[in-house]
């Protein structure tokens, strides 16, 4: 193993070194200036962005709803670059950058553990990363919604159809809430019938009982039955549910934050031995240190999911 370590990241090292010299040098050519030289860089690793976007790794991964919604808020950032990147293409990079990270950590630990470590990483990270933004989504939905039915409310009293209704939120709002109302309105105007336009914005809006609101709002529109008490009504409920789940955080924000330390420390330290230290490295060759490891890891995720059910979500 050691022998295959000493030819292979040498080779791999100067591969990476040849691939930078080539874009930097390239760029120096054509390039007078600094901001020259960045788009030139930039057009270079959007083409081996598109080379590993083209992977079959890539499409198995965005049939996964975490990589694609990482995918996706990765090709966001470059909407002003030129070229933008696509969805596929920002996963390769993505998965380009990992495959580096993985030779920088055989490099420095010359083991194939080592190696390893920013697959798990990035295999853990993203997962984390779609569920905290699910749940801050759910926040600030959760937090707009009195206002998002306060102004459906107005509107309704005006005298406005519920088409014109839905419109108006989804026109004068800016968060998560009001662009599900406006991506409703949307359907409505392409011709979608009433009741899968609302059918669809029970799916979308993250908030307790959204299909009582739905129901409410279908039969209001097939019977003229006037909701805007009802909706008065229920924003002020929302308020004080929104404020009751602030004080929630933060009355349990230490034990969150300690329960993640805990469950989060094992892995952090499997990652860091398995760069650092040489024991740990050989360790980890053998069928007990594998076994050990993933019992480990399986006891470590088994806390969490009890933790996480005990507390019912407020993690």
């Amino acid at each position: 193993m050691e022998a295959v370590f000493g030819v292979a990241l040498p080779a791999g090292c100067g591969a990476v070194v040849w691939v930078a010299a080539y874009v930097l040098t390239g760029g120096a050519r054509e390039a007078h200036s600094a901001s020259q030289m960045r788009r030139a860089f930039w057009r270079k690793l959007s083409l081996v962005a598109g080379t590993a976007g083209r992977m079959r790794l890539v499409g198995w991964l965005l049939n996964l709803d975490p990589w694609r919604e990482a995918a996706d808020a990765a090709a966001r950032k470059t909407h002003r670059m030129q070229p933008a990147l696509g969805r596929e293409q920002a996963l390769g990079l993505m998965l380009t950058c990992c495959g580096a990270a993985c030779l920088v950590c055989a490099l420095l630990s010359r083991s194939v553990p080592g190696a390893l470590v920013p697959i798990g990483a990035i295999a853990v990270g993203v997962p984390l990363w779609d569920s905290s933004r699910q749940r801050r989504r759910a926040r600030r939905m959760a937090e707009e919604m009195p206002d998002v039915l306060r102004a459906l409310a107005l509107a309704l009293g005006s005298g406005e159809t519920l088409a014109q209704a839905i419109d108006y939120v989804g026109s004068h709002g800016r968060g998560p809430a009001a662009q599900a109302f406006s991506r409703v309105a949307m359907r409505l105007r392409c011709g979608a019938s009433t009741r899968e336009a609302l059918e669809s914005l029970s799916g979308e809006l993250a908030v307790p009982r959204a299909d009582l609101l739905v129901t409410a709002l279908l039969i209001s529109q097939r019977t003229g039955s006037p909701l805007r008490g009802l909706l008065e009504t229920t924003a002020k409920l929302a308020e004080r549910q929104s404020e009751m789940e602030r004080l929630l955080d933060v009355k349990t924000a230490q034990v969150r934050l300690s329960v993640r330390v805990v469950c989060l420390l094992p892995l952090v330290l499997v990652g860091t031995l398995s760069l650092i230290s040489p024991d740990f490295q050989k360790g980890l060759t053998t069928p007990a240190g594998i076994v050990s490891v993933l019992l480990a890891l399986a006891m470590d995720a088994l806390a969490l999911a009890i933790v996480r059910r005990l507390m019912k979500g407020v993690l």
